[in-house]
């Protein structure tokens, strides 16, 4: 059995055993021995561990603590464990002696940091930043998370170096530590400490010039560290207001470093999906500054922090639409300048320095893998080329390398981790390419691309087996397989669309429905469309303006006037004479009306059925309208992946507001501003925007998500007064849905209903009390509640037990 010899820290061999015949083996050029602990250090452990005895007793728990207040030993301690950090080298951080002190002392420190004196707290929490510096990634071997909450604590002391050391060490222990499970509760008593708002105060001091600007950063990294580890702090961090005006303001004024910082906070944010939408919602947020720090004029690390916040806020659908929506050309142009603006160094291939600037930049551009108007901007600038470039290095005409064997030299010749994002992007802009794209120029260079992307995956499918390529990396490989195959498989799509044939039926809706009837009404129709034998057809221009524009005149003195009747300045006009006032658009003998006819049909409606005679003029129409979901269907094409699943949906006809398209009466309706929205938004989309349980409801106290509530209670009311069968229930459904997420919510939601008469609401919320009346009848919950419901409480659980006794027997 071994042992360890205390004085110097070496493994004995057993009793009885010989030493090694090698006796020099394993001895450094000083004579020690590699991994013994120099006599130094040996007795200042002993020192420390002196002291540390003075105050770490067995505390009535049965668990070693630090039990002693006194200034004087805690104060010695401190010293103690100064000095022997201060000569631990990084090779002995794994000795077992060291690691044992090493847990001593986050025992002591635990203790001597929950004292209120300010001359031991000053030195407790230096030598606290300085031990967790030394450890760095090796914190995780120990039990380090009963000194998160006395750090914690700190952060709202008064002395600014005491605060920054305790920001410094939580840090480094929140960067490195293991993961912290959740019957530690680490997270809910930094909550209950104040931790988020006390590092956002210290935050808002900086920005008001009270601090230097290495306490922002220092203060910045450990708020990242928190939003990174505890996805729950980010919501209420984005939502306080103060903060978020002030690091833009403050962001437009500091160095790179502090830009850096600030940047980091908003990508660890922006993990949030929730405040990734609401980012960029706010008109006062950070995107358009995002994309200044994109520019080339700019430090390489400021860029690269600039871009991995655009690639978190555009990780969904949603996200990737709004941003591409206010800010197309110049997303897409700094995206391609990160990833290109390297070959202005006249390097044929990426320098070193560039690489992670590169690389950030290939991975934001995975953008491409959601449709959009972006892809037509990254074509236009040269994309494809770059691509090029990057695969096979900056030497122009490389796209004429028609040899197998001297592309696959030049693509090997020029491995980088980027690779795996160059195949990804190759594959989503040929998936999403436009049937127009024709350039001979860029045919080539996508031609070449496409080789060289066939000629890697089937290398990589040979290297199962014994082959001639046997000298590439497989360990590169290995990652690069699925990629480099996807990005096949797609272009093979592409190339073989032509060939499928797909069977697309879709599915009328209830708006669909509701729609056709506005077609066939022409009271409140606006345009009249003159067919050439004379028949005419009455429209919406503001349907027509967001389902089909090409039916649209391009100039508006193509319009004719069938009245003169100005109905904008006149009021108490009637329907019919703002109907007489129509504009009319006489179209060309080529327009077949049984084709027109069957467009709008589509157009309002989402849906139409076609019989074969009218299907090619159909198809003909479609085409020049540019309403490609129709013609896709007609074509019997498989639909480009990624393309919107064709719905009747108007609700873009609500961003024009300003626009005076309706002639309707005003009506009041009684119901709050939150619930006419709501009833706006199905009258346009078919569908009920529906609660979501995500960061924003998790967020809010049990008042703010009563009252959401309380709007689908108002829409039941006025669905039901109006006859709107689907609102009201739908209206239902979300109710319902929320009483799992507060038992309380039910017991509120009957009075109101009542009220409202709405029924069916308080069936729902009866039928899921009645379990829990007598507990809740204990516990006095129905103390001044009405007595209706009370007595419907009561019936409601007598039936139930009565239920429950039968299934029992």
């Amino acid at each position: 059995m071994c042992t360890y010899d205390t004085r110097c820290g070496q493994e004995l061999p057993p009793k009885g055993m010989g030493t090694s015949s090698k006796a020099g083996k394993g001895k450094r050029r000083d004579g020690k021995k590699k991994g013994e602990i120099p006599e130094h250090t040996l007795a200042l452990r002993q020192r420390l561990r002196d002291a540390l005895s003075l105050g770490i007793k067995f505390s009535d728990d049965k668990r070693r603590k630090w039990l002693c207040q006194n200034v004087g030993i805690m104060g010695h301690a401190v010293r103690a464990m100064s000095a022997f950090v201060g000569c631990i080298s990084s090779d002995l951080l794994q000795h077992p002696l060291i690691k044992d002190t090493v847990s001593d002392m986050l025992v002591a420190l635990e203790g001597i940091l929950q004292s209120e004196n300010e001359t031991v707290l000053v030195p407790a929490t230096n030598v606290t930043e300085k031990l967790f510096r030394s450890l760095g990634s090796s914190i995780c071997q120990y039990h380090s998370s009963g000194i998160i909450l006395p750090l914690s604590n700190l952060l709202s002391f008064h002395q600014s170096t005491i605060v920054i050391a305790s920001v410094v060490a939580l840090k480094c222990i929140l960067k490195n530590v293991g993961s912290l499970t959740a019957d530690d509760g680490i997270w809910n008593d930094m909550t209950k400490k104040g931790a988020i708002e006390n590092t956002i105060r210290i935050l808002l001091d900086c920005i008001a010039g009270h601090l230097p600007t290495d306490y922002f950063i220092e203060i910045a990294s450990l708020l990242r560290a928190i939003l990174w580890r505890w996805p729950p702090s980010r919501y209420p961090v984005w939502n306080n207001t103060e903060l978020m005006s002030g690091l833009v303001t403050f962001c437009a004024n500091s160095d790179p470093s502090a830009v850096v910082s600030i940047l980091q906070l908003y990508s660890s944010l922006a993990l949030c999906g929730d405040v990734a939408i609401m980012l960029l919602k706010s008109a006062d947020s950070f995107v358009s500054e995002m994309l200044l720090y994109m520019h080339s004029s700019r430090p390489i690390n400021v860029r690269i922090e600039a871009l991995k916040f655009c690639h978190h806020l555009t990780r969904s659908e949603e996200g990737c639409n709004m941003l591409t929506t206010l800010c197309c050309e110049p997303l897409v142009q700094g995206i391609i300048n990160a990833m290109g603006d390297w070959r202005s160094l006249h390097s044929r291939k990426v320098p070193p320095d560039q690489m992670p600037l590169v690389t950030t930049a290939c991975r934001t551009a995975l953008i491409t893998r959601w449709v959009g108007a972006h892809h037509a901007s990254f074509w236009k600038l040269g994309i494809d080329n770059l691509l090029l470039d990057l695969l096979l290095g900056n030497c122009k005409g490389n796209y004429r390398l028609k040899d197998p064997d001297e592309l696959r030299a030049a693509v090997y010749d020029n491995i980088t981790d980027m690779r795996n994002y160059i195949w990804d992007i190759l594959g989503w802009l040929a998936m999403h390419c436009e049937e127009s794209f024709h350039s001979e120029e860029k045919m080539n260079c996508l031609d070449t691309l496409i080789h060289c992307a066939c000629l890697v995956a089937v290398d990589l499918m040979l290297m199962r087996s014994p082959s001639q390529y046997h000298s590439i990396r497989r360990s590169f490989c290995t990652s690069e397989a699925e990629p480099v195959s996807r990005a096949v498989v797609m272009m093979g799509l592409i190339l073989e669309r032509q060939g499928v044939e797909t069977i697309l039926s879709i599915i009328d809706s209830k708006l669909g429905r509701r729609m056709a009837g506005a077609l066939n009404e022409n009271e409140l129709a606006n345009l009249r469309l003159i067919l050439s034998n004379g028949k005419s057809l009455g429209v919406h221009d503001v349907i027509l303006m967001v389902r089909c524009p090409a039916l649209l005149p391009s100039d508006n003195a193509c319009l004719k006037h069938e009245s003169s009747t100005d109905i904008t300045s006149q009021k108490g006009i009637s329907l019919q004479q703002s109907a007489r006032s129509r504009n009319v658009i006489h179209l060309s003998n080529h327009v077949d009306a049984d084709a027109l006819i069957k467009l709008l049909e589509y157009v309002y409606t989402g849906y139409c059925q076609v019989d074969d005679f009218i299907a090619k003029p159909l198809l003909i129409l479609a085409r020049r309208c540019n309403v490609k979901s129709l013609y896709y269907m007609l074509k019997q094409r498989q639909p480009r992946c990624g393309a919107p699943i064709p719905r009747c949906d108007f609700t873009q006809l609500l961003a024009l507001v300003e626009r005076p398209f309706t002639y309707s009466q005003i009506i009041k309706v009684p119901i709050c501003w939150e619930a006419l929205v709501k009833l706006v938004a199905w009258f346009y989309s078919g569908e009920l925007p529906k609660l979501q349980f995500h960061c924003a409801w998790n967020n809010m106290d049990s008042e703010q998500q009563f009252k959401e509530l309380m709007v689908y209670v108002e829409l039941s009311w006025l669905a039901e007064f109006w006859c709107l069968d689907d609102v009201h229930q739908e209206s239902l459904e979300v109710i319902t849905s929320c009483f799992s997420t507060n038992q309380k919510f039910p017991l509120k939601i009957i009075e109101s209903a009542l009220d409202l008469g709405q029924q069916k609401i308080v069936e729902s919320a009866v039928g899921n009390l009645a379990p829990r009346y007598p507990r809740m009848r204990d516990a006095g919950d129905y103390e001044g509640i009405n007595e209706e419901v009370v007595e419907m409480l009561q019936s409601a659980y007598v039936h139930y037990f009565q239920e429950s006794h039968q299934m029992s027997n």
